[in-house]
């Protein structure tokens, strides 16, 4: 499910002092979709060889060889962020080019598919499911945000109405839960919060309503 943080585990994961003292290279790459393996074999060597001038090469193979030769020996981290494309052969070439790294190197990915664990090689004791918060858990996570720097008496909007309705609606997803608190940082009265209620309400997806955001 979209909206349950599987990005910002990766992302303290990654960030994690532990970790980037103990891997030699740390690689983040957003696949999603569609799948364009050239771009992925890009990204990663702009971390490994910043200076290589055929970085932006169109050519697979030459990517591969980069990767391969550059990657020899280091222990890395590579983050593969929303990864949808569960064709094995898509990303066959690109795994064994990652082989070349040292045994202990790592790689995480975050995917809505569970199917994916099984192209990337693994089993379900690799995979880890994150759950909805708690109703309590997002409304201290709306109140943080949406009350960041006010007024305590502000405060006296989150009534117990506009407190279900937002735990409804929300529905224990932590995005959903930030996207309407900034939507409703900036308003004063409940009236605006009601409408604001009503118009994230009417909105299809997450990413439409992150965009929502910005108005």
């Amino acid at each position: 499910m979209g909206g349950l943080g599987k990005t910002a585990f990766a992302q303290s994961v990654y960030n994690d002092q532990n970790v980037t003292t103990h891997f030699h290279e740390r690689i983040w790459v957003c696949v999603s979709d569609p799948f364009e393996e050239i771009k992925i074999a890009q990204a990663i060597i702009e971390v490994l060889k910043k200076e290589y001038d055929r970085k932006n090469s169109n050519v697979f193979q030459n990517l591969l060889n980069c990767i391969s030769e550059n990657i020899g020996g280091k222990k890395f981290l590579l983050v593969l962020d929303e990864v949808w494309n569960t064709t094995e052969s898509n990303w066959k070439q690109l795994k064994a080019a990652l082989k070349n790294g040292d045994k202990n190197s790592r790689i995480l990915v975050t995917t809505r598919k569970n199917n994916v664990v099984n192209m990337m090689g693994e089993t379900s004791d690799h995979m880890i499911n994150l759950n909805k918060l708690r109703d309590q858990d997002c409304l201290e996570l709306f109140r943080r945000i949406a009350f960041f720097d006010k007024e305590k008496d502000e405060s006296k909007l989150f009534d117990k109405d506009i407190k279900n309705k937002i735990a409804e609606k929300v529905d224990g997803l932590p995005l959903a839960a930030k996207t309407l608190a900034s939507l409703m940082r900036y308003k004063k009265t409940r009236n605006e919060w009601v409408a604001v209620l009503e118009k994230y309400l009417n909105m299809k997806g997450d990413r439409e309503k992150e965009r929502m955001i910005g108005q």
